[in-house]
This record gives C-alpha cells, sequence and structure tokens, in this order.
C-alpha cells in the first residue's frame, strides 16, 4: 500500500481552511413580523333619542264626546257654535293626540321625515281649530264659566304645539314629554267643557 505523503504547506491550508469555516457565522433568521388581524366591529352607537331617560307616558285619549249629549232646549247662537267648535276639535285632537303618543313606543319615528310632516300638519290642524274656540264672541254672562274652560283648551293647545315642534325639531324628548302633560290637561279641560255644556241640555 502506497503511503500518501503530505506536505507541511499543505497541511497548514487544510488547517486554515477547517478555522475559517468554523469561524464563519451562520445566518440568523430573520424573526417574523406580527401579522395583524383586523375584524370588523359592527356600531353598537344608537340615536340619541333611543337612550333617552326622558320619561313618557302614554295618555288615554276622550273615547266621549266633549260635546253635549243631550238636546238643547232652545236655539242658543252661542251654544250652537260650541258644540260645533268642539266636535271640530276633537276630531283633530284625536288625529293629532295619534302623532303625539307615537314617541313614547318608538322614539325613532322622529327620524322619518315624512311622519315627522304629517305630525306637524295633524297639530297644525289642531292649532286652528284651537283659535276658533278661544275666538267665540258674544259670551253670555251664565256661561263664563263654559268660556273659560274653552279658553284653556286652546292656551294648553298652543303649549302642546310649541312643545311637539321643538320636540320634532330638535329630536328633544324632554320636550315631547312635555307636550304629553299637554294632552292630560288639555283631555281634563274637554271632560270639563262637556259637563259644564251639558247644564244648558235637557234630556
Amino acid at each position: 500500500m502506497k503511503k500518501v505523503k503530505f506536505s507541511q504547506q499543505a497541511i497548514w491550508i487544510m488547517i486554515i481552511l477547517l478555522l475559517t469555516g468554523c469561524n464563519t457565522p451562520t445566518a440568523t433568521p430573520a424573526p417574523a413580523l406580527p401579522t395583524t388581524t383586523y375584524t370588523s366591529i359592527p356600531s353598537t352607537a344608537t340615536p340619541i333619542l333611543a337612550t333617552s331617560t326622558a320619561t313618557l307616558t302614554v295618555i288615554a285619549t276622550p273615547t266621549s264626546s266633549p260635546t253635549a249629549t243631550n238636546t238643547v232646549a232652545a236655539s242658543d247662537p252661542y251654544l250652537d257654535e260650541v258644540n260645533i267648535s268642539l266636535q271640530a276639535y276633537q276630531d283633530a285632537f284625536a288625529n293629532a293626540s295619534n302623532y303625539v303618543q307615537a314617541p313614547v313606543s318608538d322614539f325613532n319615528v322622529l327620524l322619518d321625515q315624512n311622519w315627522k310632516q304629517q305630525a306637524n300638519m295633524a297639530l297644525g290642524q289642531l292649532d286652528e281649530v284651537a283659535e276658533q274656540l278661544e275666538n267665540i264672541n258674544n259670551v253670555p254672562p251664565e256661561q263664563m264659566q263654559l268660556d273659560m274652560y274653552l279658553k284653556s283648551i286652546a292656551g294648553e293647545t298652543h303649549k302642546l304645539v310649541e312643545n311637539y315642534g321643538n320636540g320634532l325639531n330638535n329630536l328633544d324628548p324632554n320636550a315631547i314629554s312635555m307636550s304629553i302633560s299637554n294632552l292630560t290637561n288639555i283631555s281634563s279641560y274637554l271632560n270639563s267643557a262637556t259637563t259644564e255644556l251639558n247644564k244648558y241640555y235637557r234630556p
């Protein structure tokens, strides 16, 4: 067998190559960047109206007519005018009260522009009929109490229209709540006017 002889120079070259290979730093993989996952979160924001703390209470719309149910003893121009005007007011009141009380169960109706327009028309009609009540002239002295109730109805109606208008325009639940109180007062005045008017009618 032939012996392989390595020169001293060759041995040194091999040692240098080995040392070089051992000292060469190995590439360190770059750390992976964290990936960000964006999750779509549905909006939970609700209109301020839906979270209002104002307490709204539905009132009962008078089911009985506020006008006299008996027969007038004799033709009286004042009583006739009151009777007709109260009938017109009752019709307008029944219609308008539905709009006034609607936000109690669903305040978001105030965001519906068509609904708001109809509500404004109903309240405007009620206000016009109220003006007729307060402008009935030639009040006989013995019927001043009845006239007082009519003017109270009219005055409370004007407040109702103002408060409800603010509620519609400013989306103000407190103004709507005040208009509900106006409805309650009007209902009371209507019942008082009916009782007073019936005094002048016979069965």
